[in-house]
């Protein structure tokens, strides 16, 4: 096919109409009916171009039947791929070189198999195809640089005959056109500059396509460039510069040097060094290099450098040295300096004195050592120290110090001289200074209680004054100083005494009448005695010894015994100036006491042999020792008796006068005779005779306790009664004869036996509750007011040993009864630990026969609690008996101060009367001895409070008072593994507490009963008790999550996951009552950042949205109001003298429920009464044990 104008070609559309014939041969005769053969007609274009595609339509028509099938197929021409769908054919046109036909036939086949065909032809037109070009080569490209562009040119239906370059833009550039490919060196340009291109390519037809191309010439960048080297440099000295040149888009291809300005100055350079030698000047100058680097474009750039030359002149050395310090008199010594030379070396140092005594000195460079010489006064030396350099130059410093005399100590006299007991003796000091400088004289500070006064200061004249009561005194040191040195001696003193003891106190007084029997007997003396010559008679007989007790003028001695001595020291086995001791006195006796010259002092002088004491005895019976004060109407009034008798007694062969009161109707008696029960009071012990009052299981309980008994008739409403002012009178059980007798205040009540009563009255009974009226310690009888004393402190059930009536410390307990030795009630406080000064909190624990690990106390518990105490200076004492200690006696280490006990089990126990059961009560008036009644508080750990026994509130206590019981029983707690033992340790050492915390007066909220206040920490709050106290600033707010949001998953908290919480250590546990920092917390206007308000607090999500910042109104404890919730300082209001109030000074419950007032009134014993735990807290303890392995 030639080359020729691409052919614009028409579709022509024509039917051909092909008709379709059956056969047959000829016959005269009309033919039987036979199937007729279809007729089939085919209609198309007659032309269709190459490459594209061609679509045949065949009709077919059947008179005596229905068309089943069409089949098609190609009979000439190029080889196509057809699809037919019945009557259409479609056919993909081939490419073809000319025009060229192209044929196809139809067969149509009918129901019957006849068939009919047609055919059809069409010509495909040859469509010449323009070429197409893809131009490749770099579309960047720098300048100066050789490029290739190449065009890659295809025809689909010919071939390419020719290419055609052209440029249509930017600075013209040479290359050779006529191939598929050119080439040219891009222009140097100054900014970045585009060159554009065509090419047209030319087919075997003629036909032609163009394409344009476009490359960007980028713009040389000249380099860059910097010179480093000496800025300044001495003359004639050899200096080097370097320039660092840069080009970034090429490479440097010259470095070109020269001087611009400054002194000619000689210089070589070799690409980017320049080397030169400084020129002479006189002065400092300047010289000025330049450096010009050219890239492989041509461009260039420059850099200039400025080097000083310096003027040189020689600087001399310099010499320092620090300030020298005094130096002792033949001490060795070394003095130094530091020589430096800037401009060159040191080459000599020489030193030289230039004053003062001679020094001997050894030189070693910049050094010199010696010994300095013996002075008789401080000396000043001065030193001349002179440095020479390489060049000649010479430097000097001139050194000054001193030389420093040393002082000469002064000296003392050892000192030894004797004193008489008690006296003043005068003394000298022998000091001496071989400096005859001005001395002082001192005494040792602490010399046991002795002192030394000065007489004359001048001439060393002192008095010692033995310390009172001192039989020796230790050596002692004496300082003589001339006010730079010292010297010391010792001070040896003798004590001797040789004048005769004197008596000073004796009991009985002399002429004593109606001592009683059981009387102690004591004396007490001027000197220190010798223990070993105090003697007496151990059995009665001949009179024999130093203390004599006599009822016959001495022909016969009674036995002394029960000997108690006292002294100046604690240890009296060697000296002592005071004896006590008991004899077998007989009523209404006569007896003398005597000293005899066997009794010596520490310095073997006699006592004056001498009577020093004549009393008479009295006639024993019961006597009424104590009366309590009372304030309300609703006290239970007791008065105490004292069986001073030699043998047992029986309280039912005695009865009481006193007056009465009627609580039916408040009428009072003026005298009512009240009989005693059937109880024995053993010799020599005492009893409470307190109203009646608790259910009969309680007098049952109370028939165990020996100290107490109950007067009052069962369903009488009538009790004893007295207030400010009143008596008691004990009479035999007849009435007819009165044993003892005390009127008391304003009350003239007689007694009924004449003579058992003088005139006068005892003090009046002040309304403050837990105080008294008493007899002395001995029981003294005159039947007179003068035996008794009113007394703040009460001492039932037990002797009246209190001597004072201050307790400082505010503990309740008198400070006198926390002295080594004493008593309180016969109780010995001070050997169980109490002290004066310090806060001492007594707890006596009874605990219920159990495997409960819930109700028998726990050591770990017990102390943690006692810890707690002792961080705020209270000393806890629990008494659990010999729970821990199963030794003979007490043991105040091991918490067994002889009182507490394993107790009967009752699955309930409640906390008042009139239940029918067993109170707590009940089981402390089996087993609580009453002399502690002032002093301990009494707690029992009981199993339940709820009738079944079932796991109920965890106690119940009284407020100000001293009572409490813990119920844990059937928690189930457990110390099978490490974390529920923790739980139980942490939770009965917190419930101790927390109860223990309503006996000293506090609420669930401090000073109020608001609980669950987020701000307030404290063991009080229902929120901190079981899961012990927030660590601020770590999660302070996981105990409020665990409370109030606990499976919330935005911040709830289990209790497992409780900073130190209940499932830990006991260690890290933290209990404690509030201190009152907490900020009061606004539930209205609550800001999330500050947290629970403490000091270091941090942000707590009250509302429990994952946002710490807001500003909220919240109800924080759940009581359903909005208010201001307040911390308080809980350690401050906690009182430990629970016997000034009235739940504390009560033996049991009261029913009544009146407002506290005087005593016309009616006061309430408070108590609170814990809730039950939460269901999931049972269920916690549980699921811990069986996470451990135990099958609760």
């Amino acid at each position: 096919m030639g080359n020729r104008i691409v052919t614009v070609w028409l579709c022509i559309l024509f039917p051909i109409f092909l008709t379709a014939c059956g056969g047959g041969g000829g016959s005269d005769e009309p033919a039987s009916a036979s199937n007729q053969a279809p007729q089939v007609t085919v209609s198309g274009n007659s032309q269709v171009n190459e490459l594209s595609t061609l679509t045949v339509a065949a009709s077919a028509s059947d008179s005596d039947g229905s068309i089943s099938r069409f089949t098609w197929q190609q009979t000439s021409g190029p080889t196509v791929s057809i699809t037919s769908s019945n009557e259409q054919l479609t056919v993909a046109i081939p490419a073809v070189n000319e025009d060229t036909p192209i044929s196809f036939s139809v067969t149509v086949t009918d129901n019957q198999g006849a068939t009919a065909s047609a055919s059809y032809t069409a010509t495909i037109v040859n469509v010449n195809q323009a070429p197409s070009i893809v131009v490749q080569g770099p579309q960047i490209s720098p300048s100066s640089n050789i490029i290739t562009l190449s065009a890659n040119a295809t025809d689909v239906d010919g071939e390419v005959l020719s290419y055609n370059w052209s440029q249509t833009a930017g600075p013209s550039v040479v290359f050779s056109n006529g191939s598929s490919e050119i080439s040219f060196t891009t222009p140097s340009v100054s900014s970045n500059t585009e060159l554009a291109f065509t090419v047209r390519v030319t087919d075997n037809f003629g036909e032609q396509t163009s394409t344009d191309f476009s490359v960007v010439v980028s713009a040389n960048i000249a380099p860059s460039v910097s010179i480093s080297g000496q800025q300044t440099i001495r003359e004639g000295v050899e200096g080097t510069l370097s320039a660092v040149a840069i080009d970034s888009d090429g490479s440097i291809t010259n470095y070109s040097w020269s001087q611009v300005s400054g002194p000619t100055t000689s210089f070589t350079a070799s690409g980017s060094e320049l080397m030169f030698t400084a020129p002479e000047v006189d002065a400092d100058s300047g010289v000025r290099f330049q450096v010009i680097v050219t890239d492989n474009d041509g461009a260039t750039r420059l850099a200039e450098y400025d080097v000083v030359i310096e003027n040189f002149v020689n600087v001399a050395p310099v010499i320092t040295a620090d300030p020298i310090a005094n130096i002792t008199e033949l001490t060795e010594a070394s003095i130094s300096v530091i020589v430096t030379d800037t401009d060159g070396t040191v080459s000599e140092i020489a030193w030289q004195q230039q004053s003062g005594p001679t020094l001997n000195f050894v030189q070693n460079g910049q050094a010199i050592s010696f010994t300095a010489p013996e002075v008789s006064v401080n000396s000043e030396i001065v030193l001349l120290v002179t440095a020479t350099d390489d060049m000649g130059a010479i430097s000097s410093l001139t050194l000054t110090f001193t030389i420093v005399h040393v002082n000469k100590a002064p000296t003392i006299d050892a000192i030894a001289f004797t004193t008489e007991f008690n006296q003043p003796r005068d003394f000298t000091v022998n000091v001496s200074d071989a400096d005859d400088d001005e001395l002082s004289v001192t005494f040792a500070s602490d010399i046991g209680g002795a002192t030394i006064t000065t007489l004359n200061a001048t001439r060393f004249n002192y008095q010692y004054q033995p310390a009172e009561n001192s039989i020796a005194q230790a050596p002692f040191k004496v300082t003589v100083s001339d006010g730079v040195d010292s010297n010391e001696a010792t001070v040896s003193v003798t004590i001797t005494d040789t004048t005769a003891a004197t008596v000073v106190n004796v009991s009985p007084q002399d002429n004593s009448q109606a001592v009683s029997a059981n009387a102690r007997i004591s004396f007490s003396l001027s000197d220190v005695m010798k223990t070993t010559s105090l003697s007496f008679n151990e059995n009665e007989g001949v009179c024999t010894g130093s203390v004599q007790l006599s009822a016959d003028n001495f022909n016969r001695c009674l036995a002394l015994s029960s000997l108690v001595l006292s002294g100046p020291e604690a240890n009296t086995s060697e000296y002592f100036n005071g004896a006590e001791f008991t004899a077998a006195l007989s009523e209404s006796t006569q007896y003398q006491l005597r000293l005899t010259s066997d009794l010596v002092n520490f310095a073997d002088t006699p006592v004056s042999a001498q009577i020093i004491t004549t009393f008479t005895t009295g006639s024993e019976d019961l006597k009424i020792t104590e009366v309590v004060a009372i304030r309300f109407t609703n006290d239970t009034p007791w008065f105490e008796l004292y069986n001073g008798t030699n043998s047992d007694v029986n309280l039912v062969d005695y009865s009481v006068r006193v007056k009465s009161r009627d609580s039916a109707d408040n009428s009072v008696a003026a005298s009512t005779i009240f009989t005693l029960p059937n109880q024995i009071l053993a010799a020599g012990e005492y009893v409470i005779i307190h109203s009646r009052f608790g259910d009969s299981l309680f007098y049952d309980a109370a028939d165990q306790n020996k100290y107490i008994a109950f007067i009052g008739d069962v369903g009488s409403t009538v009790r004893p009664y007295w207030f400010l002012n009143g008596f008691i009178e004990l009479l035999t059980s007849d009435q007819a004869q009165t044993i003892d007798f005390v009127r008391f205040g304003n009350d003239t009540t007689e007694p009924t036996s004449v003579g058992q009563w003088q005139t006068g009255a005892a003090p009046t009974i002040l309304n403050f509750t837990g105080s008294s009226i008493k007899r002395d310690q001995s029981s003294t009888d005159t039947n007179s007011a003068t035996d008794w004393t009113y007394s703040t402190f009460t001492t039932p059930g037990g002797v009246n040993d209190i001597t004072c009536s201050l307790d400082e410390d505010e503990d309740g307990i008198p400070d006198c009864s926390e002295q080594p030795g004493s008593t309180f009630a016969g109780l010995p406080l001070y050997d169980w630990g109490a002290r004066a000064n310090q806060k001492d909190f007594f707890i006596e624990v009874d605990y219920m026969d159990s495997s409960d690990a819930g109700i028998t106390p726990h050591r770990t518990a017990l102390e943690k609690v006692a810890s707690s105490f002792a961080a705020e200076n209270i000393v806890v004492h629990f008494d659990v008996g010999d729970l821990f200690h199963q030794a003979e006696g007490v043991s105040p280490a091991d918490h067994d101060l002889g009182g507490g006990d394993r107790v009967i089990f009752r699955q309930y126990t409640p906390y008042s009367f009139n239940q029918g059961v067993e109170s707590l009560f009940h089981y402390k008036m089996a087993n609580f001895d009453m002399r502690r009644k002032p002093i301990f508080h009494y707690m029992l750990m009981a199993n339940s409070r709820n009738v079944d026994g079932s796991a109920g509130s965890s106690g119940v206590a009284e407020i100000n008072g001293n009572d409490l019981m813990i119920s844990l029983g059937n928690w189930g707690l457990s110390l099978d593994n490490q974390i529920s033992t923790n739980l139980a340790y942490n939770y009965q050492a917190a419930t101790i507490m927390h109860e223990l915390g309503h006996n000293l007066g506090l609420d669930h909220g401090g000073n109020n009963a608001v609980n669950y206040k987020p701000n307030h920490l404290s063991i009080m709050n229902y929120l901190y008790q079981l899961r012990g106290l927030a660590t601020i600033g770590n999660n302070e707010g996981d105990r409020y999550y665990s409370s109030r949001y606990r499976n919330n998953p935005n911040c709830g908290v289990q209790t497992a996951d409780l900073i130190n919480g209940p499932q830990g250590s006991p260690d890290n546990f933290v209990m404690s009552f509030s201190h009152g920092f907490g900020n009061a917390l606004d539930e209205a206007n609550i800001n999330e950042a500050n947290g629970l308000g403490y000091p270091g607090s941090t942000a707590i999500d009250y509302n429990c949205n994952l946002d710490v910042t807001e500003t909220l109104s919240q109800d924080t404890n759940g009581d359903s109001n909005i208010a201001t919730l307040s911390d308080v300082d809980e350690w401050s209001l906690i009182e430990l003298r629970f016997y000034t109030f009235f739940s504390g000074n009560r033996l049991g419950i009261n029913t009544v429920q009146n407002d506290q007032s005087e005593v016309s009134q009616v006061p309430v014993q408070h108590i609170i009464e814990e809730q039950a735990p939460p269901r999931y807290l049972l269920e916690e303890i549980k699921a811990v044990r069986t996470s451990q392995g135990e099958n609760p």
